[in-house]
C-alpha cells in the first residue's frame, strides 16, 4: 500500500540519462492506497474508486419529497444499473433540492450508488485503517451509532425507491432498505478516477 499524488503514477520519464530504452514505471495504485488524501476502495469497470475521508462526512437529505429524477426506481435488492457518478450528474442537472448529491458534487466527488456503498461497507475496516484525516465521523464510529453529532448508522445512496424514498445501507449490517427523502442521514462521498 503507498501515498502518493496520483499524477505521481502518470508522469513517467522518456528515457534514462544514462541511455536505457524504458524508465522504470511506478506501479499501479492498489486497493487501500491512499490517493491524493482519499482511499482507494475498489477497481470497477475500468475506474478506480475513492471513498472520501471521515473528515468530508456530514448529514444531509437526499431531497424533498416528490423529487423523481430520471433515474431507474429500485428496491433494496435491486442493481442499479447506473454509476453513482451519473446519478449525481442527473440530480445536480435537473433538481436544486437535491441536498447529498449537490454536497458531494461542490466537492468535486459523487454521492455512491447502492452497490458503491455496500463496497465501502465491505472495505470499512480498511478505509478507516487508511484515513489519515482525523475526521470523526469514521464508517466504524458510524456504524457503531457513535460519530460525532448523530447515533444514526446509515449512510445515503444516489439510487433512489420512488417519489417519496430512496436507499440507503446501514454500516454495521450491510443491510440495505428505503428512506425518506425529506430526512438527514450520513453522505459518504466519493470519486473516481480513469485505471
Amino acid at each position: 500500500m503507498g501515498f502518493y499524488r496520483f499524477s505521481e503514477r502518470i508522469l513517467r520519464p522518456r528515457a534514462y540519462p544514462c541511455g536505457y530504452a524504458e524508465a522504470v514505471r511506478p506501479r499501479d495504485p492498489v486497493v487501500g492506497d491512499v490517493v491524493d488524501g482519499d482511499i482507494l476502495f475498489a477497481i470497477v469497470g475500468g475506474f478506480y474508486l475513492l471513498a472520501a475521508p471521515a473528515s468530508l462526512r456530514v448529514r444531509r437529505r437526499y431531497g424533498s419529497n416528490w423529487s423523481t429524477a430520471s433515474i431507474p426506481r429500485l428496491g433494496p435488492n435491486d442493481t442499479d444499473p447506473n454509476t453513482g457518478f451519473y446519478n449525481t450528474d442527473v440530480l445536480t442537472r435537473d433538481y436544486s433540492n437535491t441536498d447529498a448529491a449537490h454536497y458531494c458534487k461542490n466537492l468535486g466527488y459523487f454521492l455512491p450508488n447502492r452497490q458503491e456503498l455496500l463496497a465501502i461497507f465491505q472495505q470499512k475496516s480498511l478505509i478507516d485503517t487508511r484515513d489519515g484525516s482525523g475526521g470523526g465521523a469514521t464508517l466504524a464510529a458510524i456504524a457503531a451509532g457513535s460519530a460525532p453529532g448523530s447515533s444514526d448508522r446509515e449512510a445515503l445512496t444516489s439510487s433512489q425507491n420512488s417519489a417519496f424514498r430512496c436507499l440507503k445501507v446501514h454500516m454495521g449490517t450491510g443491510g440495505v432498505d428505503t428512506h425518506g427523502k425529506n430526512s438527514d442521514l450520513w453522505v459518504l462521498p466519493c470519486r473516481r478516477i480513469k485505471v
